[in-house]
């Protein structure tokens, strides 16, 4: 079989392109796992528009894997690249057909920005406008409880117990489902606790920055969960589709 300027084998990779049930393809780096994979999405291209008018997903862990597979397939399967059809990256499609829609009914804005970089510099503001209260004095401020629940059962001096506090900002999970804040796979704080003021600051700050339409990846990510557990319908248009 010669297809797009490729020769491929009768052994395996024929046998993978004719396939269309669910099938992992294992094979190691630089045996072309992608090349077979653009075949098959050609020749399953051949034979659209479907009678269901569904379409064809496409998802990938980097933006260079769906470059390459944009630069390869347009110029001949340009179909691929329209609608009911999407070819992008697990983020992008979170993103777009998820965790959009959840932050605007949350906090009545879509995503302006989903990156790490500006959502550091966020944190670096909120990490600084924290101020410390003295010893002995109760209740204590929000550095002051975290540097105990970050650091908890481990033995460190202040300068690396305060780093531990700013690694947890940069880090730390809000899971809007069950309300609570989880670190390293460990819940800190939780809604309706005896710590319930300090999850409240935590959440109010990462409410604000929803508001404004920035989000961090794993933002999307529990955004796009809260949405399906939401509504039940948007999953099942997205497989119809």
């Amino acid at each position: 079989l010669h297809l797009m300027g490729n020769e491929f084998d009768e052994e395996e990779r024929i046998p993978f392109i004719k396939n269309l049930n669910t099938c992992d393809l294992l094979a190691v780096p630089g045996s072309g796992k992608t090349t077979a994979l653009m075949a098959k999405l050609y020749c399953i291209s051949q034979n659209m528009p479907f009678e269901d008018g569904s379409g064809i997903l496409v998802l990938a862990h980097t933006n260079q894997a769906v470059d390459e597979i944009e630069k390869k397939l347009k110029k001949h399967c340009p179909q691929l690249f329209e609608y009911p059809n999407f070819i992008g990256t697990i983020q992008s499609f979170t993103n777009r057909f998820l965790a959009n829609q959840a932050c605007f009914e949350n906090y009545g804005s879509y995503i302006r920005k989903n990156d790490d970089e500006l959502y550091e510099n966020e944190v670096n503001k909120f990490y600084y406008s924290l101020s410390w209260s003295k010893k002995g004095v109760e209740p204590k401020n929000l550095i002051n409880k975290l540097f105990g629940l970050v650091n908890a059962g481990k033995t460190v001096d202040f300068e690396s117990g305060r780093k531990n506090i700013h690694d947890f900002l940069k880090k730390f999970e809000y899971n809007i489902v069950e309300k609570k804040i989880t670190y390293n796979g460990q819940t800190k704080l939780k809604d309706n606790t005896a710590n319930q003021s300090y999850y409240n600051e935590l959440e109010n700050w990462k409410k604000e920055l929803y508001k404004s339409g920035l989000l961090n990846y794993k933002d999307s990510f529990n955004m796009g969960v809260w949405i399906l557990k939401q509504n039940q319908i948007i999953k099942q248009k997205k497989k119809k589709r």
